[in-house]
């Protein structure tokens, strides 16, 4: 019991007051509650229910004023044992709905306000308590129609038309979302969370700064508004700023310890300085207190693929963790038995992306077989251009809800649906749990299991997913013959020139992956190769280094290891000639672990860039290896660290046999069977088969 039931029963037995006095009591004690002071209040309705243990209103009101003052388990037994009194007032069933919300109890909360509605079917507030819940049990049109029913009993009821402005977010109805916002902030300009609201939907437009300027509008209209203190800070990290991003995460959790997109920004920034663990520690901390939030529970993920304290089993047992609060099963259909003729494509990415470069290669080989894309709109974006005249129909479902996104898929019958993104940013994983399709796939996209049932395979290879590794991943595992993406072609990329170590006279090293695998195990080897080859230097070359808190982190764990930063140099995101020419002026590139290069690693290999790299216990950390060992170049493969340190100073003692390495290696790609479009894409389509065939028949 809290300290105010406590005070209200404090002197029970020796205020009798008489019955008659009741009626005074109670209107003392409402106009007490109505000006704040609940203590007060609560001692007189303990003086009513002296003289009348049943008295519905007293019990009604002290469950009130138990719930305004935090105490959510006391309020809720008052407001029980009112309504076991009088169970036909929808005011007390609408009341216990909110006591209810705030305990987490969703499902529960919805049915008092289903009460509470048919005892009064024009009651706002009950509609608008139940849109409430239904918001948080994700069922966000049932929400939105709860919401539309409470705004037709009460028009200007801002609070109501600001959160179905969220809920249509949400279901990606922008044009919708924008009236009810506009209309909520025409009535109250200064309300906070409809502000809010209007900087979310700008960001869902891409257009930051008037996002920016609608957080920093609901700060000022509510300086203590925490999630707009987040949201600016998720603003910063997405731009770059990574040190004022941790700076406003910090102030935000400082004034609410327990909001969960404050972990989140916090651990964005971890992962973007190489904190993997602190940044896992974060994640964990975002799901703890945004336990419905699937895009936080992937960032936890994520960032566990890059954590070696993060083990196969521990990612394993997360991912199960997010297919059950995020992707319940759903019913397999099974398909028709007739051959496979038509597969779609899933993926925020296929655009100017690595995704999209690695599906061109795919696309251009596959021959007999209808492709769908289900991704983002086309606009200006050549590659996006590229990729939708390369397929048999395309289909924007950025604006789509998983479910309606899932019945257009349907409509399609789709045989063989292949996700391309899995936990990564814009991931339709949601869209895979509903199963569209009768054989759904994951590939390329997210380096590891999804932890989904809903998928029949995941693609992969003999390197980045060995047959000892199968325990590890919820789904079945397909192995591509010659390797798990293609090698590509850069266009527009100069031909190969020497090695710049013969012009310079020292060996210059370099790492052009992202700052999110740059952890201290990283840097400490890296060190050992500078260190034990004389003169040799170091590029870090990523779009993060233009902060400078990241710069100083990196540039102080060399600095514990040794390394001045007379021998580092950094350099930020750069145009794509500007990115050709940073290839040229580096030796040898060392890769990083446990997460590797991909990309990266293959754009070094048709640069002429040899790629040291070190051999991992997962997928993620083998991926330059598979490209390496598909180009013939098995020995920069590395077993420990100081193979890997051993390896880079061998190549750094021979320019020669450098240059000669480097003059053959694009050659190597062009003749890898990975570079063969048509044998990729045959590879593909037998692995597709292959499940295909394996998969459940129903009758057609």
């Amino acid at each position: 019991m809290s300290n105010l039931l406590k005070q209200a029963y404090k002197n029970s037995g020796r205020h009798r007051a008489p019955a008659k006095n009741v009626d005074l009591l109670l209107k003392e004690a409402l106009d007490l509650h109505g000006a704040g002071q609940f203590s007060e209040a609560a001692q007189i309705y303990g003086q009513v229910l002296d003289v009348d243990p049943e008295n519905f209103d007293a019990l009604h009101l002290l469950s009130l004023a138990a719930h305004q003052t935090g105490d959510g388990p006391g309020a809720l037994a008052m407001i029980d044992r009112a309504i076991a009194i009088n169970p036909n007032v929808a005011d007390a069933h609408s009341n216990r709905s909110s006591i209810l919300m705030d305990l987490d109890r969703f499902k529960d909360a919805h049915e008092s306000c289903q009460r509470a509605v048919e005892l009064n079917p024009d009651h706002p507030d009950a509609l608008y308590n139940g849109g409430n819940a239904l918001a948080k049990l994700k069922k966000h049109a049932d929400a939105a129609a709860w919401y539309r029913e409470s705004l037709k009993r009460r028009p200007g009821f801002v609070a109501c038309l600001s959160n179905l402005g969220s809920e249509l977010i949400d279901l990606n109805r922008f044009d919708e979302a924008r009236q009810v916002i506009e209309q909520a902030l025409s009535l109250d300009p200064g309300h906070a969370k409809a502000l809010l609201n209007s900087g979310v939907l700008s960001l869902r437009s891409g257009d930051r700064e008037t996002a920016r300027n609608s957080f920093t509008k609901a700060m000022e209209a509510d300086p203590g508004y925490a999630l707009a203190l987040a949201n600016i800070a998720n603003l910063d990290f997405e731009c770059g700023r990574i040190a004022e991003a941790m700076r406003l995460s910090e102030s935000a959790l400082s004034i609410k310890s327990d909001l969960g997109s404050g972990h989140n920004s916090l651990g964005n920034c971890h992962r973007a300085s190489g904190h993997p663990q602190s940044a896992v520690k974060s994640f964990r901390d975002a799901v703890r207190y945004a336990p419905d939030s699937a895009e936080i529970h992937s960032n936890l993920l994520l960032a566990m693929l890059a954590d070696s304290a993060s083990s196969l089993d521990d990612i394993l047992n997360e991912s199960l963790k997010y297919s059950v609060a995020h992707a319940p099963l759903s019913k397999h259909a099974g398909r028709t038995n007739r051959p496979l003729k038509r597969i779609g494509l899933v993926s925020g990415d296929l655009r100017t992306h690595p995704v999209g470069f690695f599906v061109e290669k795919l696309l251009r080989g596959l021959r007999g077989i209808e492709v769908f894309a289900y991704g983002g709109p086309v606009g200006e974006d050549k590659q996006a251009k590229k990729l939708k005249g390369l397929v048999t129909a395309w289909n924007e479902i950025s604006h789509l809800a998983d479910e309606e996104a899932a019945s257009l898929i349907r409509t399609h019958e789709i045989d063989v649906l292949v996700d391309l993104s899995g936990h990564t940013s814009g991931g339709r994983l949601g869209v895979f749990a509903l199963r569209p399709a009768p054989v759904q796939v994951t590939w390329l996209g997210y380096s590891g299991t999804t932890g989904l049932s809903q998928f029949d395979a995941l693609i992969g290879d003999s390197v980045v997913t060995p047959r000892n590794d199968e325990d590890f991943y919820s789904e079945p595992i397909v192995r591509l013959a010659h390797g798990f993406a293609p090698l590509l072609e850069l266009e527009d990329s100069p031909d190969i020139r020497e090695t710049p170590a013969i012009q310079n006279g020292f060996v210059t090293f370099g790492s052009f992956n992202s700052t999110t695998k740059f952890n201290d195990e990283v840097i400490a080897a890296w060190s050992q190769v500078l260190n034990q080859v004389p003169g040799s230097k170091m590029i870090l070359k990523n779009l993060y280094f233009a902060d400078t808190q990241v710069r100083d982190r990196v540039a102080g764990a060399f600095a514990s290891n040794g390394i001045g930063l007379e021998k580092l140099a950094f350099r930020g995101q750069s145009s794509r000639a500007a990115h050709f020419e940073a290839f040229e002026d580096v030796d040898i590139h060392l890769d990083t672990f446990p997460y590797s290069g991909a990309t990266t690693t293959a754009d070094c290999l048709w640069m002429g860039v040899p790629v040291v790299t070190l051999s991992g216990d997962r997928y993620a950390g083998r991926m330059s290896e598979s490209f390496l060992r598909a180009t013939g170049l098995d020995g920069l493969v590395a077993g420990s660290i100081g193979e890997f340190v051993q390896i880079s100073k061998n190549l750094a003692s021979d320019v020669d046999s450098l240059n000669q390495l480097r003059l053959s290696t694009r050659d190597r790609v062009r003749t890898s069977k990975l570079f063969d479009e048509n044998l990729f894409a045959d590879d593909f389509m037998s692995v597709l088969n292959s499940v295909w065939s394996q998969s459940e028949v129903v009758a057609a």
